[in-house]
């Protein structure tokens, strides 16, 4: 597993550690690091949502780190996501000096 072994030591965690809070055995853990194995379906799925992460960042198959959960957005933070990636890169620099503007402000 190609990130594997980076986002594990990024959270300064032992593959012991992994092994224990996902019930997985730490010659496994090691393994997929290495290459030697490939972990299945359901435990590419457990790590993934262990680090928060996509699989697909897990896979390295895409470079997006960071997994949204829908559930911990409200209804109006899914329509400004969306309203926000539908703008220019422009557009997206002024919301988000705006964004800091307000919060510098509120801040004082």
């Amino acid at each position: 597993m190609i990130k594997l072994r980076s986002l594990r030591e990024e959270r300064k965690v032992n593959q012991q550690k992994i092994a224990m809070d996902l019930e997985i055995s730490q010659a496994s853990i090691s393994k997929y690091e290495v290459g030697i194995a490939e972990p299945d379906i359901g435990t590419i799925i457990k790590l993934a949502e262990y680090f928060n992460v996509s699989t697909d960042y897990l896979l390295g198959v895409s470079e997006k780190k960071i997994l949204l959960i829908k559930d911990d957005l409200t209804n109006a933070e899914i329509e400004f996501l969306v309203a926000y990636r539908s703008l220019t890169k422009t557009q997206r620099e002024k919301v988000g000096a705006y964004i800091q503007g307000i919060v510098d402000t509120s801040g004082s």
